[in-house]
């Protein structure tokens, strides 16, 4: 509770200035989230999703569980269902957008300013992992923050520096008997290759690798703060309006001074600010030559295609603009 506390609000916060929703799906780990908070007063609230990615009958056997935990603690229940199959693209990532803003659509409705969920170490060391594979940088690194803005609500996860074994341990010790979730064993799935490969493997020859994990996710999200407030400087001094009206235009100087991090970090910036929201997680590999170019002193013009923006460096200048016939 210590953990939920200082995410909702802090020590100067009252609980009754924190009515939290607990995103439950009646597995173990959430059900140890439930149960924890189940003694706060005012209660928390139990909310569950129901998807349509899996049969049916599963799906509601899992609400039924989660309401089943919730009566048991005494506890009102919500639910709500996020409809995802027909959508195009990552499923997955569908089906991650589609419960939060259904958890923030009940949250609103039941006045719950937070939105508990139960990620803990093990989950952390698993983003951590999977994030070194596709090359991530400091903020990639930073893995699962902490708490995270859905406009009028905050998801908070004051399990993150407990390992799975934890939420386990409080589920026995409480007569709970969860429910597993048979999707969790498709190691299709990235997260599920590495959580049944991968993980034991670490575990067998460092057992607290999890917590471990969760204290370097924490470094690289504060080095990664750090680098962005340069970055954002650097580029409050650098950014002029083109004088044709047309995209932006960048004292090249300006940015060739910063360090190659903080380089990336800016242009990165440029293009989320150019090409809306998409842009925000171009990597590494798209974003470092043209920071490089950016800092190299050469001063032939050369340009750098990044999604539906353009990035000219010129001997003086950097310039964003649109490709043509782009449209957004």
């Amino acid at each position: 509770m210590t953990a939920w506390r200082g995410l909702a609000g802090g020590r100067d916060a009252s609980d009754r200035d924190r009515p939290t929703l607990v995103a439950c799906s009646a597995g173990v780990d959430s059900s140890a989230l439930a149960i924890a908070l189940s003694v706060v007063r005012p209660a928390p609230v139990i909310g569950h999703v129901v998807h349509d990615l899996r049969d049916r009958p599963d799906a509601l056997a899992d609400r039924d569980a989660a309401r089943a935990l919730a009566e048991r603690l005494g506890l009102v229940f919500v639910e709500a269902e996020a409809l995802v199959r027909a959508k195009k693209g990552n499923l997955e990532a569908a089906a991650r957008r589609a419960r939060y803003d259904a958890l923030a659509a009940l949250a609103r409705a039941n006045g719950c300013r937070y939105i508990a969920t139960a990620h803990h170490a093990d989950d952390q060391l698993e983003t951590v992992l999977m994030r070194l594979i596709r090359g991530s940088g400091p903020r990639g690194m930073g893995g699962i923050r902490a708490v995270r803005s859905l406009g009028d609500v905050s998801v908070v996860r004051p399990m993150l520096g407990m390992a799975r074994d934890d939420a386990v341990a409080i589920c026995r010790e409480t007569g709970w008997a969860w429910k597993e979730d048979a999707s969790n064993r498709d190691e299709s799935f990235l997260r599920n290759a590495v959580r049944a490969r991968v993980i034991p493997a670490i575990k067998a020859v460092r057992p607290d690798a999890a917590e471990r994990a969760a204290v370097t996710a924490e470094v690289c999200t504060l080095a990664a703060e750090a680098i962005e407030r340069s970055a954002r400087l650097v580029l409050n001094a650098a950014t002029r309006k083109a004088e044709d009206g047309r995209g932006v235009l960048l004292v090249r100087k300006d940015l060739a001074a910063a360090p190659l991090a903080v380089r990336c970090e800016a242009m990165r910036m440029v293009l989320r600010d150019a090409g809306g929201a998409g842009m925000d997680k171009a990597g590494w590999k798209v974003i470092e030559p043209a920071a490089r170019a950016v800092g190299d002193g050469h001063t032939e013009p050369r340009t750098f295609r990044v999604g539906s923006i353009v990035l000219g460096v010129k001997a003086h200048e950097i310039t964003v603009t649109r490709a043509e016939g782009s449209h957004g």
